[in-house]
């Protein structure tokens, strides 16, 4: 038995000893004077680390952590894994269904910026703005554009004519005179 220190309480857990009167120890007084703001140290926290374990109720703990822990590992995976790369769809259907519509959509204009890089003659020809067999019209604008190119041509070689006709008046004005 160790000998008795004389105090009322155990000097290394500093556990009060069975029927010794109640006296303020320093840490009551400090908790008396002070409230919750005690040092860290004297705070008993709910994991001890030496031993690995939780003070109290150690199994439900242990499996309470392990399943937070597994339910927040799922979390972050399915938050960046939403494709299935061997079936080549999406796992969820409302996903899947938003792609599906994304790719009609981008079907629709699929080619539309291939003729953007073709040069002005070809983009503008008479054969893109309608059918040249059924004369069936594709694109109006391209078709105005077109016929605009086709009167230019016509009004500049009409210029000549023009010409010749002020020249032959001016000519008929000079014999009159």
């Amino acid at each position: 038995k160790p000998p008795d220190s004389k105090t009322s309480w155990n000097i290394i857990t500093h556990a009060a000893k069975i029927g010794a009167p109640r006296t303020n120890s320093s840490s009551d007084a400090l908790q008396a004077a002070h409230g919750e703001l005690l040092p860290a140290s004297w705070k008993r926290r709910d994991f001890d680390i030496v031993s690995n374990k939780y003070n109290v109720d150690h199994a439900t703990k242990t499996r309470r952590d392990r399943t937070t822990a597994k339910h927040a590992a799922q979390k972050r995976f399915w938050e960046t894994r939403d494709f299935d790369p061997l079936l080549g769809r999406y796992y969820d259907a409302g996903k899947e269904a938003d792609y599906g519509e994304q790719r009609d959509a981008l079907s629709t204009m699929a080619g539309r910026g291939k003729t953007a890089a073709l040069p002005p003659a070809v983009q503008y020809c008479e054969g893109a703005a309608y059918n040249v067999i059924s004369h069936e019209v594709r694109d109006d604008e391209k078709l105005a554009v077109a016929r605009a190119v086709g009167d230019s041509a016509v009004a500049s070689k009409r210029g000549a004519a023009v010409d010749a006709a002020i020249r032959s008046r001016a000519a008929r004005h000079d014999a009159r005179d």
